[in-house]
């Protein structure tokens, strides 16, 4: 008789191999819940910090708003019109073109005197002491300010301070007037100034006799140094040579009687006269006879 077991043995399973995909994906799962379980313990701090927290983000947003506001403040000063700035281009151009205005001066041709009297063929005029001395004069085609002040300045000559080392002596100067207006006068372009050597001479020193003198003629406004070189259109120093001389007009005459009058001669009487001119006609006439 055979025997049979009634115990069965369960079927053998199939042993599943794992897939490496999945199991990343649910080693990422697990990562980030973790991750997320890890944030959310963090997020749970005490009430302090969150306070520090929100305090540091209202100054970040204060500050942000300052920065905003500064940057439109910028703005406006850009689009706003400088005034100020405006004046200073304004006087810089103006400061400019007097440069350029200068410098074309500078460039220039100086306006010069043109004598009159005395005659400038005379190259030396002769000056007598205690008389009056004229000038007149015009300009050439380069002037184009007259001078609204004229000065005049006598020149007196160098004397010798050591006779064998040649030295000199500075000039000495005397003026005769400065920065005057009426004095000069002007008709038709034509200008005079005269000087009374009797009333306007030097208190130091006399004039004496002899050449060497220079008589100068400037513009008041610019001085006696810079009327050499003036800018364009402005009188140059005019400087004329002179000598002095001594008149002795009331001398000429020694020797004579002090009542003599050389009109006064002695006439002849009438009766003399006729006598005489027959005493002519006769002669003629016996002359012609013989």
């Amino acid at each position: 008789m055979r025997m049979t077991s009634t115990h069965r043995y369960p079927p053998p399973q199939k042993k599943e191999i794992p897939d490496p995909a999945i199991n990343d994906d649910e080693s990422g799962n697990s990562s980030s819940s973790t991750d997320n379980t890890t944030g959310a313990a963090d997020n749970k701090k005490p009430f302090g910090e969150n306070n520090g927290n929100q305090n540091a983000g209202d100054a970040n947003t204060d500050a942000h708003n300052s920065e905003d506001s500064s940057d439109r403040e910028n703005v406006g000063e850009r689009h706003k019109p400088n005034i100020e700035k405006k004046d200073e281009d304004e006087e810089a151009d103006k400061e400019g073109n007097e440069d350029d205005q200068d410098q074309d001066d500078e460039l220039g041709i100086p306006g010069r005197v043109v004598i009159k009297t005395p005659p400038k063929y005379v190259q030396t005029p002769m000056v007598a002491i205690g008389s009056k001395l004229n000038l007149e004069w015009t300009y050439d085609e380069n002037l184009a300010r007259p001078p609204k002040k004229y000065s005049f300045r006598l020149q007196l000559p160098k004397q010798n301070k050591n006779q064998f080392q040649g030295e000199r002596s500075p000039a000495l100067m005397f003026d005769i007037a400065q920065n005057v207006t009426t004095e000069v006068k002007s008709r038709n372009n034509l200008f005079s100034f005269e000087w009374d050597l009797a009333h306007i001479k030097p208190s130091d020193f006399g004039l004496q006799e002899g050449k060497g003198y220079f008589l100068h003629m400037y513009d008041g406004d610019l001085g006696f140094s810079n009327s050499d070189a003036p800018p364009a259109g402005r009188m140059q120093k005019f400087t004329l040579p002179i000598a002095f001389y001594n008149s002795r007009y009331e001398q000429t005459n020694e020797g004579v009687p002090k009542n003599y009058n050389p009109n006064a001669a002695v006439a002849l009487p009438p009766h003399c006269i006729l006598y005489f001119n027959l005493l002519v006609m006769v002669s003629l006439e016996l002359a012609f006879f013989f």
